[in-house]
C-alpha cells in the first residue's frame, strides 16, 4: 500500500476501498488482518469484486514472521493465485487455508 498511495496515504486508506481497488486491477492482495472472516463488509467486497486475498491471520506476528509464512508457502501461493477470484486463503505457518 507504501508503494501505490505513499507512506502516509497507504495508513489512512480503508479496507474496503482497498479491496475494490486491488480487484478492479487485478492485483492479487496480501495483508495480516485477524478479522478479514468476520468482517462481513470486506468480506462481501472480496465476493462482489471478485478480489484475490493471501492474509495472515494475526496480527500481532512481526514482519520477519509475515515474509517467512509468505516465502514457506509460496509454491501454493502461486498456484492459488493462478485461479480466479473471489477468494481468501489463510497463510499459516506452513500452509494455506481456503477461508472463501
Amino acid at each position: 500500500m507504501r508503494e501505490h498511495y505513499g507512506e502516509e496515504a497507504g495508513q489512512s486508506v480503508d479496507d474496503v476501498d482497498w479491496l475494490i481497488e486491488i480487484a478492479d486491477r487485478e492485483w492479487i492482495g496480501f495483508c495480516k488482518d485477524a478479522a478479514i472472516k468476520r468482517n462481513e463488509g470486506e468480506r462481501e467486497t472480496v465476493i462482489a469484486r471478485g478480489a484475490r486475498l493471501f492474509v495472515v491471520p494475526r496480527a500481532d506476528v512481526s514482519a520477519a514472521e509475515v515474509a517467512s509464512r509468505f516465502t514457506n508457502n509460496l509454491a501454493a501461493i502461486t498456484e492459488a493465485a493462478a485461479e480466479p477470484g473471489p477468494f481468501i486463503y489463510s497463510v499459516q505457518l506452513t500452509r494455506i487455508e481456503r477461508l472463501l
